[in-house]
């Protein structure tokens, strides 16, 4: 079904390295109790596949595009539905290496 992936990263997998074979696709699942801002250090290696849905909570699919290693990290900020606001923050992180 399309919005799917079979490799499913979540905070569980903080600091971990992930392997991929190249056109190989996975899901970030960070969930929604903070707003998450994801970043991917080289975008020639690992990309975001634009247009597609992902479950509610979920940042995104991603996509190996070619050979190499990168980092994927995220920064999840609290959601502020009123005037005070938490001042916390989240740090995620994986390397990706692509073969």
């Amino acid at each position: 079904p399309p919005g799917t992936a079979a490799l499913v990263v979540t905070l569980a997998d903080n600091s971990a390295t992930l392997r991929l074979a190249v056109g190989q696709q996975f899901l970030v699942d960070l969930g929604s109790t903070v707003d998450w801002s994801v970043t991917i250090a080289d975008q020639g290696i690992v990309r975001r596949v634009p247009g597609l849905l992902v479950i509610r909570g979920a940042q995104g699919i991603y996509a190996a595009l070619a050979p190499g290693t990168t980092i994927l990290s995220a920064i999840g900020s609290p959601v502020c539905t009123s005037g005070a606001c938490p001042q916390f923050r989240i740090a995620f992180s994986i390397t990706i290496v692509v073969g």
